[in-house]
């Protein structure tokens, strides 16, 4: 995606969405990675735009940008079903300039 300063004026409320990786889930676990992470943009299709996903040696989180706030109990809600036993975090913040997304794109 590239930066676009209409998008991101419209789309505010940033999300991270975090999964301490465990025994059952590893940052070598390849293909079960991209599966949760095509889950978690499918679910949030028509709410938010998935921006940036980033893995630790602790953890996968899914970043991305929405303009409102009010689905955002339920979407936790559905993560944390789809993906049980794993543990599935959630944050969001106001971040009119995108921040983070903004300290990974090239100068």
């Amino acid at each position: 995606m590239r930066d676009d300063p209409t998008i991101r004026q419209q789309n505010p409320i940033r999300i991270a969405v975090a999964m301490p990786f465990t025994e059952e889930l590893g940052p070598r676990d390849h293909s079960r990675l991209d599966e949760i992470e095509h889950e978690v943009e499918r679910r949030a299709t028509g709410s938010a735009i998935l921006v940036g996903v980033i893995t630790n040696p602790t953890m996968r989180e899914f970043v991305l940008h929405t303009d409102r706030a009010d689905w955002l109990p339920s979407f936790h809600e559905q993560l944390r079903s789809a993906f049980a036993p794993l543990e599935v975090q959630m944050m969001a913040e106001t971040d009119p300039d995108w921040s983070l997304y903004r300290t990974f794109l090239a100068e």
